[in-house]
């Protein structure tokens, strides 16, 4: 899951440029370490959203539009990551537990909120009752549009 943390340099570097090529960085960068299809396409996907909301912001279905075309379109092989979307698109929870660290959870949720216009507090409370106290924050910086630079977790006290 920390993978996704990836998508917000790319999907800003990437702003000017097509989803083509913003898949190709994605693809580059996770080969390095996570060359699973389903993280090059979650990448890809959020840095594509991220790209559209800097030039339309507060286009929340514009951002999500952008991604699903884009996933759709590469058929088969992003099948898994287009799911994931219906599910956001759905409003489906799902649970952060048992694999917290799964691409698919940080992901279905940072699209499920973006689509609901969920305000950042109200983003953050629900990922931190999940239990994830800290790349899921990342997370909800997308679907907000907010800047965050510093945070104090609720539940242990700690900050970035």
């Amino acid at each position: 899951m920390p993978y996704l943390r990836y998508s917000t340099p790319i999907g800003i570097y990437g702003h000017k440029l097509t989803d083509e090529e913003i898949y190709h960085i994605a693809n580059e960068d996770g080969l390095l370490s996570h060359p699973s299809p389903c993280c090059i396409g979650a990448v890809t996907c959020y840095s594509l959203a991220i790209a559209h909301l800097i030039h339309n912001p507060g286009d929340r279905s514009g951002a999500f539009g952008r991604a699903k075309v884009w996933v759709e379109s590469r058929g088969q092989q992003m099948a898994d990551v287009a799911g994931w979307l219906t599910d956001a698109e759905n409003n489906v929870a799902v649970p952060y537990y048992p694999a917290p660290g799964w691409v698919k959870i940080g992901f279905t949720h940072a699209f499920r909120h973006l689509l609901l216009g969920t305000s950042y507090l109200d983003a953050l409370k629900e990922t931190l009752a999940g239990g994830i106290h800290n790349i899921f924050l990342l997370l909800t910086d997308l679907v907000t549009g907010r800047r965050r630079y510093r945070y104090e977790c609720m539940h242990c006290g700690r900050t970035n």
